[in-house]
């Protein structure tokens, strides 16, 4: 008997990712208009912003079923094998609710953890599971460390447009017209209690570079061994690059080894292509 981990896909972990790292990755919904997709099932990161410049409105990212989840917990169980959901952020999203619900129709042990964030911070968690799930007989005590642990993952993004953040009323007309002509850059990232909140923003995309830095400088030390990810939005890889170099002041090892990840619909709905992220571990 061994836990077997159900996770989803704003963790920027792909489908071909999910299977060689042996965990059931589920699919959020991704709506333009009408047409509904499966996000990196049906639907590429690259698809989905071509089709992000398309539409005048947002899409709708939908939360991941309980049907899904109860079909993947089925199969774990009919393995002998115990259920830990890790899922995004509920204050962002119904997922977790939906693994909840799903849970509850089963007599057996499931385990549901509510990461309070999603992206490539949740993704670093769910490796952090994967590294130490072996060393683990009792779930309570894994589901105990991840919990601990998920309350020390960070993330920042920098945002290069405010667009996207007024399509989807987080901001008004003025103060995103106004942003676009002061050329405000806005930094965002989740609070302890799981919701998105802005923490700064500068004027202009170095300044912002900057200040994305000493940000991470001020959240504490940061720990190495549990792994870095820096990650963008859109299809241009190469605007992390700026990213990585300043990086080099707050690293002890090779900026260059750090894993770049294209961030996908969940930030990029509200982010907008273009937009850069770090994410990482606090001790």
């Amino acid at each position: 008997m061994g836990i077997k981990l159900v996770v989803d896909s704003s963790s920027e972990i792909t489908q071909e990712e999910s299977k060689k790292m042996g965990v059931y990755c589920l699919p959020l919904t991704v709506s333009f208009e009408e047409d509904m997709f499966r996000d990196g099932v049906d639907l590429s990161y690259d698809e989905f912003y071509d089709k992000l410049g398309e539409y005048e409105s947002l899409p709708k990212t939908s939360q991941v079923t309980p049907y899904l989840y109860e079909e993947a917990f089925k199969e774990i169980l009919s393995n002998g094998d115990i259920p830990v959901a890790i899922t995004l952020s509920s204050v962002i999203s119904g997922t977790y609710n939906s693994a909840i619900l799903a849970s509850n129709q089963f007599d057996e042990e499931i385990h549901v953890i509510d990461s309070l964030t999603t992206s490539c911070a949740l993704k670093l968690i769910i490796k952090y599971a994967l590294s130490i799930v072996d060393k683990y007989n009792d779930p309570v005590e894994f589901v105990n460390e991840i919990e601990r642990v998920k309350k020390k993952a960070k993330i920042f993004y920098l945002l290069d447009t405010l667009e996207y953040l007024y399509k989807g009323g987080r901001l008004s007309k003025l103060s995103a017209l106004a942003g676009s002509i002061l050329s405000i850059k806005p930094i965002i990232s989740f609070d302890e209690n799981g919701k998105v909140v802005m923490v700064s923003k500068s004027r202009g995309w170095k300044k912002g570079i900057s200040l994305l830095i000493d940000l991470v400088k001020e959240s504490g030390e940061i720990d190495e061994e549990l792994g870095v990810i820096l990650s963008y939005s859109g299809k241009d890889s190469s605007i992390v690059d700026s990213l990585k170099q300043k990086s080099e002041a707050i690293f002890d090892f090779d900026v260059n080894d750090i894993p770049v990840t294209q961030i996908g619909c969940t930030i990029g709905t509200h982010a907008g292509p273009g937009a850069i992220g770090i994410s990482y571990f606090t001790k």
